[in-house]
């Protein structure tokens, strides 16, 4: 058979273990460069898709819980496309029957993807006759056709690590007396920016909007859902603390550890008429129960895009995705055409709803789904069993399932982080009124200046 470009052997007589790791880190994005490690064995090309599918981030065991495995090469084929991949390395590719290799053009729909065979010797004259190919290249051939590495970057300061224990009356004060000079700067700046943030909502909200607790929770809730962990997230929540205070709200964290149940601190306990006293729980990602109540109101960070990618379905990955994104928006009103291609913006009417770029994959898949299955560009983006546009109640449900499939949390009852911490399960979090009046000024921003 003649030569097939898009396929190229590679071979490493040194069978250096960490060329998936350099080939790896020069792809720019991430996703443009996928490494494949065949499971011994591999005899179909289905099974080979399945281990292209966990190259790419999804969960080993994807293509079984969400019953997938019959689609496994076409899924495959999907994700590639819609995340721009531009090189598979497929290492130990030797070892794969040379039927196989005659197999492997059809994972490469697009013109742009290059497949690459990586051994430790020649193949064998079935593999090459596969293929059409007789000449091989060397390692230095295959690192040269990538993006050269990104230079080193210095390493930055990150807002995780140790920070004074204080409660939010001393917090920033005591940052200013411990931490070095950089981290202080570092640590002050999320402070800052997550006070502004605070008090310019809490302009917005009536005294009437408050007092069910609800609008407070919510915002905790967003400003946990972009924090990147635990230490940011007690920084976020000390500056959102002061804010609060200056509307008389005062909100209290209570640590909890497993087996140990919160209670209110003393000073809350004595208190005969609280204005409200709301509690929620910030607990570790843990699957979300069936029957549990749908909340978009975490966004579609990059850590459930992360998240989302561990998943193969499209419609499942792309109704979260946007619902996330958009949680005004009702996917089931949409149309294929409604979805630019790439995924950069969802059209509705004649508003163009931005989808951030590392979330676009997440719905550019089931729209070239959608295509590759025969539906016109005016048909609905979601459809039922029968075909037909899915109704609002259907893609909830699908929403839902993403959701537990996924492993997010998001609940009225729980302020959910995305991330875990051992021993410590979170806080409760007890608002209550502070003073009988709310103060004549609505912020402090003139007392964060930076020092």
């Amino acid at each position: 058979m003649p030569p097939d470009s898009k396929i190229r052997v590679v071979v490493d007589p040194t069978d250096n273990p960490n060329l998936g790791a350099e080939v790896t880190r020069r792809a720019d994005p991430p996703g443009a460069v996928v490494v494949v490690r065949p499971v011994p064995g591999v005899t179909r090309l289905a099974e080979l898709a399945a281990d292209v599918l966990i190259g790419m981030g999804k969960r080993f065991d994807a293509l079984t819980r969400e019953k997938k495995g019959a689609d496994a090469s076409r899924l495959a084929q999907l994700w590639l496309q819609a995340e721009a991949t531009r090189h598979v390395l497929i290492i130990d590719a030797p070892r794969l029957p040379a039927v196989l290799w005659s197999d492997l053009p059809s994972l490469a729909p697009s013109t742009g993807l290059q497949i690459w065979l990586v051994g430790p010797a020649p193949p064998n004259p079935d593999q090459a006759g596969a293929i059409g190919h007789r000449a091989c290249v060397g390692v230095p051939e295959l690192l040269k056709a990538l993006p050269a590495p990104p230079p080193a970057k210095p390493e930055d300061i990150g807002v995780e690590g140790p920070i004074p224990d204080d409660n939010f009356l001393t917090f920033r004060a005591s940052c200013w007396d411990l931490l070095p000079a950089e981290r202080f700067q570092v640590v002050d700046r999320v402070y800052r920016d997550t006070n502004w943030e605070t008090c310019h909502a809490l302009r917005k909200l009536r005294l009437s909007q408050l007092q069910n607790g609800s609008a407070i929770v919510e915002h905790l809730r967003k400003l946990v859902a972009t924090s990147s962990g635990p230490t940011e997230t007690l920084i976020r929540f000390r500056a959102a603390q002061a804010a609060f205070f200056t509307r008389g709200i005062l909100v209290n964290l209570v640590p909890i550890t497993p087996g140990i149940h919160a209670v209110p601190p003393p000073d809350l306990q004595r208190q005969q008429e609280p204005m409200f006293l709301v509690r929620a729980h910030l607990q570790g990602l843990v699957p979300l129960a069936p029957d549990s109540e749908i909340v978009h109101s975490l966004g579609l960070t990059r850590t459930i895009a992360t998240r989302l990618r561990r998943l193969v379905t499209p419609e499942l990955v792309a109704a979260f995705a946007i619902a996330a994104a958009h949680p005004d928006l009702d996917p089931s009103h949409l149309v294929i055409d409604s979805i630019r291609r790439g995924g950069t913006t969802i059209k509705v009417g004649t508003k163009k709803l931005p989808i951030p770029d590392y979330g676009r994959a997440l719905i550019e898949v089931h729209r070239l789904d959608r295509l590759r299955s025969g539906a016109n560009r005016g048909d609905p983006l979601f459809i039922n069993n029968r075909g037909r546009a899915a109704k609002t109640a259907l893609v909830r449900t699908r929403i839902d399932k993403a959701r537990a499939l996924a492993g997010v949390v998001d609940t009225h009852d729980a302020l959910t982080p995305q991330w875990d911490t051992v021993g410590l399960r979170g806080w409760a979090v007890v608002i209550s009124d502070a003073w009988p009046e709310p103060p004549k000024f609505n912020d402090l921003s003139h007392d964060l200046t930076p020092r």
